[in-house]
């Protein structure tokens, strides 16, 4: 507190008044202030870590982006202070939110954090016991709409993890992955769009999960009824196949076949016709992909030499 206000800095207890303000654009203020004080690595915020998280969490059931994008933010920068705590976290919450009913308000939220507290561990124990009550609030948008924003949240944070991304690949993958089984076409359409960003940032280590993603994806396209849930599953392999390059026979080996059936068979079989065009982009790029590996681009040079002639 007395420190803070010194140093002439915003402190965790000023956030935390203006989040209580009537007004939205003062909330968003405390919400970026609160983000401010994670990101200097405030030992005062830091101290309540859980809480804060809390905090981001319920803002972003707010349907005005003033509240909402700040929310995103302030998670983000959590998971890039605080990954092995709030990462895990992040995949657990995204994943369960299937239809479950939230009972904590914001305010609620709020309250708790300025009620002091010290420091609480995210830890996986903890996480079970408030997660329940956490994902909750009185603005009540959609529950599909607050999966979408916390999916972002958590791609987000994941392309903060740099290299200790592989360390947290398992998790974030299976919470993205059930978004996909998500009984709302807008979530499962996010979730892949969400599964085309995560895919990249894996790299070397996407050959440990290939499996489980193109099986989701096969089921997608076999299985959907959504069209545009289907042309977001053929998105996936297009940009899948456009990331790994030259390394795509290494990587996709015995899935080449299977990949390529699939393709050819909604391409001929599909009832939506966007969706079979989808399908010829994404063989267009298995194509060209192939010729890059089998005739990799040769760097044409020649080599001119000046002599140096006597007079």
């Amino acid at each position: 507190g007395e420190e803070g206000e010194k140093r002439g800095g915003g402190t965790l207890e000023e956030a935390l008044q203006d989040l209580r303000d009537p007004l939205l654009p003062v909330r968003a203020h405390g919400l970026v202030a609160l983000t401010r004080l994670v990101e200097s690595r405030d030992k005062e915020a830091l101290s309540q870590s859980s809480k804060l998280v809390s905090i981001f969490k319920e803002s972003l059931a707010h349907s005005d982006s003033y509240v909402y994008l700040p929310a995103i933010n302030g998670l983000v920068a959590m998971a890039t202070v605080l990954p092995n705590d709030v990462v895990p976290f992040l995949c657990q919450e995204y994943a369960q939110l299937d239809g479950k009913q939230h009972t904590q308000s914001h305010d609620e939220a709020v309250g708790s954090a300025s009620g002091g507290g010290g420091s609480k561990s995210l830890g996986r124990d903890r996480v079970a016991g408030t997660s329940r009550a956490s994902l909750t609030t009185k603005w009540q948008v959609g529950r599909a709409e607050f999966r979408m924003k916390l999916g972002e949240a958590l791609v987000k944070a994941a392309g903060k993890c740099g290299e200790a991304l592989p360390h947290y690949s398992g998790a974030i993958l299976a919470s993205v992955l059930s978004s996909v089984r998500d009984p709302d076409p807008l979530v499962r359409a996010s979730g892949l769009s969400n599964l085309a960003d995560v895919c990249p940032l894996l790299r070397f280590s996407f050959t440990q999960v290939k499996h489980e993603v193109l099986d989701c994806l096969a089921h997608t396209l076999q299985a959907d009824k959504e069209p545009k849930v289907r042309q977001a599953a053929l998105t996936v392999l297009r940009l899948l196949l456009k990331g790994l390059s030259q390394d795509f026979l290494q990587v996709l080996g015995d899935s080449l076949g299977p990949v390529y059936s699939l393709l050819k068979q909604v391409e001929g079989t599909d009832p939506d016709p966007l969706t079979q065009t989808h399908a010829q982009a994404a063989l267009g790029e298995l194509d060209t992909a192939m010729r890059r590996s089998i005739f990799p681009p040769q760097t044409l040079s020649k080599k001119i030499s000046i002599l140096d002639i006597q007079q």
